[in-house]
């Protein structure tokens, strides 16, 4: 098992380099949250015949999901995250995210959507 650190790592061609590898050698994890980051970690720790990148800032991160829910989220590979957005019908705005700082631009970009635009539902 090798662990590959550094800032050299994550040369903006990197990420697009690994995602053109087939599914089956290559998988790519970013999580939003310390627990998604501890989830995400014992899963590619007790993987076997992949390479797993995962994608982590250095700076401690915020918790958004409890355990609980950062494994039912990781495991599905997705999630609605009902909080953040509204449940009154139909969106018309959707958000998607996927990483630390994006998480956070896209909540608060909910926010900000609840504030300026009371009458849309986003999700």
């Amino acid at each position: 098992m090798r662990f590959f650190a550094g800032p050299r790592l994550l040369v903006p061609g990197f990420l697009d380099h690994v995602v053109n590898k087939k599914a089956e050698i290559v998988r790519v994890y970013l999580p939003p949250d310390t627990n998604t980051l501890l989830s995400t970690m014992d899963h590619c720790l007790r993987s076997r015949h992949y390479v797993n990148v995962v994608v982590a800032g250095k700076q401690p991160q915020l918790t958004y999901l409890s355990m609980e829910e950062a494994v039912a989220h990781c495991t599905r590979g997705l999630g609605i995250w009902e909080w953040a957005g509204t449940t009154d019908g139909e969106p018309d705005v959707v958000l998607a995210c996927c990483g630390d700082v994006p998480t956070l631009e896209t909540l608060a970009a909910a926010k900000l959507l609840r504030e300026h635009c009371p009458s849309s539902r986003s999700a």
